[in-house]
């Protein structure tokens, strides 16, 4: 006989004391921390339980009681539905201050990091129309809203060209205005929707992974140019002449007009074939570089440029300002992407070299070289735990200065760099007979709202150096000197961290392979290199770091006194 489930209670007039991960309000109710969908600090309202375990909950505000004095009305009339702008509600200083101490508690409760004095969160000059890039969805079966159902009558069309619903995969909301990016994007979306739809092939059925338009990228830029790419799950040549056709008709000032076929169960690009129809292949952003002409950016279909390219701007300045250069220097630049930060630190150090994985970015990184006629600057391809190696250091020499912008690397929404790439690091410390003339490690990159144990992760062994190292490593063993919080992403909850680390010399750990499992209590464990924290054999190893649990998994097989 199965056991029925209890009913979830409701709570009335529970005070909401904070925020938490993912955009959620915190609560506190029967000595459990309770996260709260659809409310703000300061509020006071009648909650929902959708989930309860024994010390925490998850619940949804159905009723506000009272009224926080920081609640705002949202402007998006799809807040609340489309899962982006979860901060919509609550006002601007607020969220700058909650995101600030976000960070603090990130690093000094999770990383365990002793700060300085953190400077003032930088704020976003925009708060909406920021973004420079959006990936709509098209989908053949919508996703309604319960309040649609009930005034929409008889459901004709159930094309969708919009959003992700969070915890969907298949459900799109269709979207008829975003407050993200300016125009043309809404117009153009809402266009190509309207246009596919009475004279199209289809919209793409994604639990079938069959059907036409697929997916539609707007980008744009500071400059006003302008940059479309739609994707078709299927090649129907005479009606995606005649959708291309509308849209150059309809938006001459488009920069460029570009289209692919994506045959492929995902939605990335990065291994299709880009096609150009009208236009050029790329569109240019340009970011003010004070003393200097213009720096000028070539933003190709697969290129990655930041998102919010006014903040960037604040960042890059922070970033060259804690490096300290002088124009003596020589600079790494790792995970170098298309050469943003390289070529706007070129111009005031002697020589920058720039690494990263992705060959694309690598040949956009050579092009806004030359687009900008900066000769100071090598890049090279590569996976960075692989190059950097004693023939990387031959040919470049000793790095003065280190940067690094890691992407965000790990599953569950944690962010961070490779845990081999500290190896690796620590690997160019040795190879300089034990002291390098690194000073600066510097970087930005995403400080993760709902950071947790995987985020150790991280690299920790940086070179030893004279003055300092500069990074955004929450987790890595080195001493943080400044810190500069910048806000890119207005009314969502991700956050950003520029620090100033003194360079550690502390020896690395001992790889795992080099580790001997013990027992203890009676049970086998292993200690993992990267997380330094005991794991049982049967558990789930080490999170990100899939060696550690291969070489536990070769060492059962051996019997105990081989060992």
């Amino acid at each position: 006989m199965s056991r029925t489930k209890k009913p979830l209670p409701l709570w009335d007039a529970v005070p909401i004391t904070g925020y938490g991960a993912n955009g959620k309000a915190i609560a506190k109710r029967e000595g459990m921390v309770v996260f709260v969908n659809g409310a703000v600090p300061g509020d006071v309202a009648d909650l929902r339980v959708t989930k309860k375990k024994k010390s925490w909950a998850e619940a949804t505000a159905i009723r506000i009681v009272e009224r926080s004095p920081d609640r705002v009305e949202a402007f998006c009339k799809h807040f609340g539905i489309c899962g982006g702008c979860k901060w919509q509600d609550l006002s601007y200083p607020k969220q700058l201050e909650f995101k600030q101490q976000q960070v603090v508690d990130n690093l000094v409760r999770l990383g365990g990091l002793e700060l300085p004095e953190v400077s003032p969160i930088i704020a976003s000059g925009r708060t909406t129309h920021y973004r420079n890039k959006l990936e709509y969805t098209a989908s053949a079966f919508r996703w309604f809203t319960s309040e649609e159902l009930k005034t929409m009558g008889d459901i004709t069309d159930r094309n969708a060209l919009g959003f992700h619903v969070p915890g969907g995969f298949d459900k799109v909301l269709q979207v008829d205005e975003c407050h993200l990016q300016p125009e043309p994007s809404d117009s153009v979306r809402n266009f190509i929707r309207k246009h596919a739809g009475e004279n199209g092939a289809g919209f793409y059925d994604i639990r079938k992974h069959e059907g036409w338009l697929r997916t539609v990228m707007v980008r744009t830029t500071l400059t006003a140019q302008c940059a479309v790419l739609i994707a078709f799950g299927e090649d129907h040549p005479e009606a995606q002449e005649k959708l291309l056709s509308a849209v150059r008709d309809a938006f001459p000032a488009i920069t460029s007009l570009q289209w692919t076929i994506n045959p492929k169960k995902n939605d990335t690009i990065w291994d299709l074939d880009i096609h150009t129809f009208h236009g050029t292949d790329h569109i240019v952003e340009e970011l003010v570089d004070d003393g200097f002409p213009n720096l000028r950016f070539r933003i190709g279909a697969k290129s990655f440029f930041q998102t919010n390219p006014q903040q960037t701007l604040c960042m890059y300045e922070v970033t060259r300002s804690l490096a300290g250069l002088t124009g003596k220097e020589k600079v790494y630049d790792l995970y170098c992407g298309a050469g943003s930060i390289s070529l706007f630190l070129a111009r005031h150090c002697a020589h920058v070299i720039g690494a990263e994985i992705v060959p694309e970015a690598v040949a956009d990184a050579h092009a806004n070289a030359a687009l900008n006629g900066i000769d100071n600057v090598t890049f090279e391809a590569g996976d960075l735990k692989d190059l950097l190696n004693a023939d990387f250091i031959a040919r470049h020499g000793k790095p003065d200065v280190l940067i690094t912008d890691p992407p965000r690397g790990h599953a569950r929404g944690c962010s961070g760099t490779d845990p081999r790439i500290g190896t690796a690091l620590h690997r160019l410390r040795e190879l300089q007979s034990g002291h390098t003339s690194a000073r600066s490690f510097v970087a930005q990159r995403p400080v993760p709202h709902n950071a947790c144990s995987t985020d150790r992760h991280v690299p920790a062994h940086l070179p030893c150096g004279e003055r300092g190292a500069v990074g955004t490593d929450p987790l890595s063993r080195s001493a943080v000197r400044d810190l500069h919080p910048p806000n890119p992403f207005p009314h969502e909850p991700d956050n950003f961290c520029i620090q100033l680390r003194t360079a550690s010399c502390r020896k690395p750990l001992r790889s795992n392979h080099q580790r001997q499992p013990y027992r203890a209590h009676g049970k086998r464990y292993r200690t993992c290199a990267v997380e330094e924290h005991r794991v049982r054999h049967h558990g789930d190893g080490c999170r990100g770091d899939r060696c550690c649990l291969q070489r536990w998994r070769r060492l059962r097989e051996v019997p105990a006194r081989a060992r």
